[in-house]
């Protein structure tokens, strides 16, 4: 959850506002991709491991582009830190103040975290995990972009696999990505 609120805080509330960039928030609703709007998605995924962007994919859809649309990737690298100043708490609180001035946006984001699981009853819990941002990355899940989908298995999975989940890791891949979400905002648009 952390990273899917860190990405609509920091990259998609700046490049559409708050009405378009909570309507887009899907993941808490059962989407298939966290942020979907038409002919785009964004999947969203958090890593704590040290040695670079490593993050568990679930399912052969995940990083399957939307119909006739551009699926981008964000991935968000963490550590925790007893000094950092980041927490789920307070990244939440920081939303809930951008979004304060339209209260539909607000709502939407209240709903979505209910939704989510989030609980306001656990807040003292969600403050004591502190991180610090190691290094947040948004590319094109391209063609060149390391990835499994159903047009990698054609026959389908095989007889008795009902699930396929594997780890990603984008330590060496070279594909262009964004660093700013100042830079991506037009992708975002």
């Amino acid at each position: 959850m952390f990273a899917e609120i860190w990405f609509l805080f920091r990259w998609l509330l700046p490049a559409t506002g708050s009405a378009t960039a909570t309507q887009r928030w899907r993941g808490p609703f059962a989407a298939r991709h966290d942020f979907e709007w038409q002919g785009h998605s964004v999947e969203a995924k958090a890593s704590t491991v040290v040695r670079g962007p490593v993050v568990r994919i679930h399912g052969l859809d995940q990083l399957d582009a939307p119909t006739g649309g551009e699926l981008l990737f964000f991935a968000l690298r963490l550590r925790e830190e007893a000094g950092a100043s980041h927490s789920l708490t307070s990244l939440i609180a920081e939303t809930r103040t951008a979004l304060e001035a339209d209260a539909d946006a607000l709502t939407r984001f209240e709903t979505a975290l209910a939704q989510a699981g989030y609980s306001p009853l656990h807040e003292a819990d969600y403050a004591q995990t502190l991180w610090r941002i190691v290094d947040e990355r948004l590319y094109s899940v391209d063609a060149t972009f390391p990835k499994l989908t159903p047009e990698s298995l054609p026959g389908g999975l095989p007889p008795g696999v009902s699930e396929i989940a594997y780890t990603l890791d984008l330590g060496g891949h070279t594909g262009a990505a964004f660093t700013d979400p100042a830079n991506a905002a037009a992708s975002l648009r």
